[in-house]
């Protein structure tokens, strides 16, 4: 047994199915599946059931599992030692947002430090998986306030922990100039409903549109990526809604102030738990924060 024997079992376990986990890591599903059988003998108990519709963790597995992710947690601080020198490259998961990436590229190129820097655009529960798996050592995201305490404990599940980014921010409405609504001084959730909607196909924002009042809404096009999102608003066919620094400086885009009381979203930034941001990443935070600070002013 080894550590890659273990991230196998837990990316097993996290995708529910061997087929699904080998995609994820690069392997056959037969090398795959017969990796973990030997992992199983060696250890000499079942981590999962295998059944005709797919594979359910053991009891045993569920307590294999819990200790195979504390011992990778451990082994990746580890392989972390060298990020408290200055200059590491950012290695960030952030939840798709135009702020966050152009802010990202704005710091690498004002702070004149090209280094081996990584940005990945994802869903939320993703961006945790990568934190856990060592991918990324930062991860921030947005969410709905009622949410909060689902997703301290799904920080939790993954050994992580949260902590706020900006001071809440106010949604608006957002689309092409060219759009019907676009000179409206204001508009409502129900002004909303009659226009097609754009949004990620992530179980975030599908379930951000039961709390829009706009799940059973016909005209709703999922995206799975921030360019196919841009694309479908330059088209003046469609509208969404988000923070009003997501599309500063795009002179293309209108921001609309939404009549409807308490839209806010709240926002943080993630890391293992234990993990002390190295001074690069402590200086992208605050880049971060002041980019928002003078962005949600213009």
């Amino acid at each position: 047994m080894n550590f890659t024997h273990l991230e196998y079992a837990v990316a097993v376990f996290e995708h529910g199915s061997i087929s699904r986990a080998a995609q994820d890591l690069f392997v056959s599903q037969p090398y795959l599946s017969n990796t973990i059988k030997k992992l199983e003998d060696e250890i000499g108990f079942q981590i999962f059931h295998r059944t005709r519709t797919g594979i359910t963790v053991t009891e045993t597995g569920q307590a294999f599992i819990s200790s195979a992710r504390k011992i990778l947690l451990e082994v990746r601080k580890i392989n972390e030692l060298s990020a408290s020198q200055e200059k590491s490259p950012l290695r960030v998961a952030s939840y798709y947002s135009a702020f966050v990436a152009r802010s990202f590229f704005h710091f690498i190129r004002e702070s004149d430090q090209f280094l081996s820097d990584n940005l990945s655009e994802m869903g939320i529960r993703e961006m945790f998986q990568s934190i856990l798996s060592g991918e990324h050592s930062l991860g921030i995201f947005f969410y709905a306030p009622s949410k909060r305490n689902a997703y301290i404990q799904m920080a939790e599940e993954y050994h992580c922990v949260c902590r706020d980014l900006f001071p809440p921010i106010q949604m608006y409405a957002f689309t092409n100039s060219t759009h019907p609504l676009a000179n409206m001084p204001s508009v409502t959730l129900s002004d909303i409903a009659k226009y097609n909607y754009v949004c990620y196909n992530d179980n975030y924002s599908l379930k951000y549109l039961n709390f829009l009042g706009l799940e059973k809404s016909p005209n709703i096009l999922q995206v799975s990526d921030r360019g196919s999102f841009l694309d479908a608003i330059c088209t003046g066919d469609y509208l969404s809604i988000n923070g009003p620094v997501e599309l500063s400086g795009n002179n293309n885009f209108i921001s609309i102030p939404i009549a409807d009381a308490g839209l806010y979203i709240n926002s943080c930034y993630v890391t293992s738990k234990d993990y002390a941001l190295n001074p690069r990443e402590q200086d992208f935070i605050t880049y971060l924060r002041q980019q928002y600070a003078e962005e949600s002013n213009e």
